[in-house]
């Protein structure tokens, strides 16, 4: 019939059209993830490393079999890097944002507990001390020099007065950039 007619043309323009770009999907690229704690399972992040190793993190606690935490590392073959603490963070810790540093660090804003910054391999960094001023943070950006910075309303102690500020820049230990 002729709708069957349209159906298929539409889908060889569709197809021809991912090969005309040079795109196809990698059918050897086995990612499954599974949760047996939640009703449903999300991959919130994925950021492809300079390596070709990729960082997801999300509601998850199982991948391909092996019992994860919210926050792994995937191969390039998208095997699970064992060389990576995969339970860096509980499966259901609330990830709202992803970064990696020029230095490789990890960044991870987690709901409600702020920033934190973990080694290359998913250690957590102590040396990083993170911790959002009174008041509440819109959005996070990351500039070139590794540094935060927050929008939001915040109460902060600047010359020894209770400011509030709607922009603020973290610094690279964590505390917040008063020069800014």
């Amino acid at each position: 019939n002729s709708l069957s007619f349209v159906i298929t043309f539409i889908l060889v323009c569709f197809l021809e059209s991912i090969s005309v770009l040079g795109q196809t999907i990698d059918t050897s690229f086995n990612a499954n993830i599974a949760t047996s704690r939640f009703a449903y399972k999300t991959v919130n992040h994925l950021i492809e490393l300079p390596d070709g190793k990729i960082l997801a993190a999300g509601k998850f606690n199982n991948y391909n079999g092996s019992n994860v935490g919210g926050l792994i590392r995937l191969n390039s073959d998208a095997t699970l890097d064992h060389t990576f603490n995969n339970f860096a963070f509980l499966s259901y810790a609330e990830i709202i944002g992803l970064w990696v540093g020029n230095d490789g660090k990890i960044y991870v804003n987690v709901h409600p507990n702020g920033i934190i910054r973990l080694e290359p391999n998913g250690v957590v960094d102590p040396t990083y001390n993170y911790s959002l001023p009174s008041g509440g943070s819109g959005k996070l950006t990351k500039d070139s020099l590794d540094r935060f910075v927050a929008t939001g309303y915040f109460q902060i102690t600047r010359n020894g007065q209770l400011v509030p500020e709607n922009v603020i820049r973290i610094a690279n230990d964590g505390s917040i950039d008063l020069t800014f």
